[in-house]
């Protein structure tokens, strides 16, 4: 998951024993991401399929019921990286139908959003759940809502390099600074 290796690591995982991978896809420390893994995966499938103009219902079920279970266990970090990924499984569907979909997960990383660019700024990857949210919001066609993320997105980089003076400090937060490439 750390390295984006989607594939080689669900096919790693596949030929571990039976009783391993049972352990693994319940204990609370590997579920998560896991089942993120494992929706990227599907993500990837419906990216081939659209490509090769093949039959996507069948592909964005399962994503779709991959996305319900995976949020049920997700870390808050691994949230976005799900809804992320399930935007993707739906981008090819009618726009409505998009909304709808996406609607409930949506709504449910607005807290984390806030926890992003409040008190815990300084924890995240800034960087990481803004393009997500970007990505999402883009899908679902909501530009106002996608610009406005952006702007919360530079006024938390800003208040986190701020340097006390109306200038930024990149040494107050190294994270933020190399997101922004400074």
């Amino acid at each position: 998951l750390g390295r984006f290796k989607v594939s080689e690591g669900l096919a790693w995982f596949r030929q571990l024993p039976a009783s391993v991978r049972q352990t693994a896809a319940t204990h609370p420390l590997t579920a998560p991401g896991l089942s993120l893994l494992q929706i990227r995966e599907l993500a990837s499938q419906v990216d081939v399929a659209t490509a090769q103009q093949k039959p996507l219902a069948g592909l964005i079920s399962r994503c779709r019921r991959q996305a319900d279970q995976a949020l049920t266990c997700a870390h808050d970090r691994h949230r976005f990286a799900v809804v992320s990924s399930l935007a993707s499984c739906v981008q090819s569907l009618p726009l409505a139908e998009r909304r709808a979909v996406l609607a409930r997960p949506l709504a449910s990383l607005q807290p984390l959003l806030k926890q992003v660019f409040g008190r815990d700024a300084a924890k995240v990857d800034l960087l990481e759940y803004t393009s997500d949210m970007e990505w999402i919001y883009g899908v679902v066609q909501q530009p106002e809502r996608k610009k406005a993320v952006q702007e919360q997105a530079i006024a938390t980089a800003r208040r986190l390099l701020d340097d006390g003076h109306g200038g930024l400090n990149v040494k107050n937060n190294r994270s933020v600074a190399e997101n922004l490439q400074i």
